[in-house]
């Protein structure tokens, strides 16, 4: 665990060499990423958060998600770890808000960067789903209703290549302040 600001952060901190940031989506954890980091660790310092309010990091009430708030909280954390920079920057998803606000504010601190499945544009076009969870009371009826048949339903949909076995698995790491803070990452978030 390390203490940035009043948020207390669970981390992967493993391997030795130039280090790589990765910055989870929703709904998961810095476990996703553990069988890369089993793969670049022998070369790189590989280092994944649970980001705020997911996983076993915690988030504060009126924990802001801005853009601005995210890239703050980023480099609060590269600094924190005292990351040499420029490094290699990783992020899915949320995270990728996450981190390419960070980049955008800090293009120094960064020498390559890996993006998928993020969406970070003024045009971007929210989904359905992302729609019901941006409404209040909607969004928090949504997700008390979804079982795992549902979620299970939703996210071979979404990442077929998925197996019941790791679907369930990710399910099963979700908790209520990860809940909440996936609708207010969606809420607060303008791309």
């Amino acid at each position: 665990m390390l203490a940035i600001g009043n948020i207390q952060v669970h981390l992967i901190d493993q391997g030795h060499g130039s280090p790589v940031l990765f910055l989870h989506g929703n709904p998961d954890t810095s476990e996703v990423w553990s069988p890369l980091i089993e793969k670049l660790a022998a070369g790189h310092r590989c280092i994944a958060p649970d980001l705020p309010g997911f996983g076993r990091s915690t988030a504060p009430a009126d924990f802001d998600c801005s853009l601005d708030r995210m890239a703050v909280f980023v480099d609060s954390l590269v600094v924190a770890m005292n990351l040499p920079t420029p490094l290699r920057l990783v992020v899915h998803d949320i995270g990728g808000q996450y981190g390419l606000a960070w980049a955008a504010k800090h293009p120094q601190k960064v020498a390559r960067i890996v993006v998928f499945n993020t969406a970070f544009s003024s045009r971007y076009r929210w989904t359905p789903l992302h729609r019901i969870w941006r409404t209040p009371v909607l969004g928090e009826l949504a997700q008390r209703m979804t079982s795992r048949r549902a979620f299970a339903r939703e996210m071979k949909r979404r990442e077929s290549k998925l197996t019941t076995a790791q679907i369930d698995a990710i399910f099963d790491r979700i908790t209520p302040s990860m809940k909440r803070m996936a609708l207010r990452i969606f809420r607060t978030t303008q791309l």
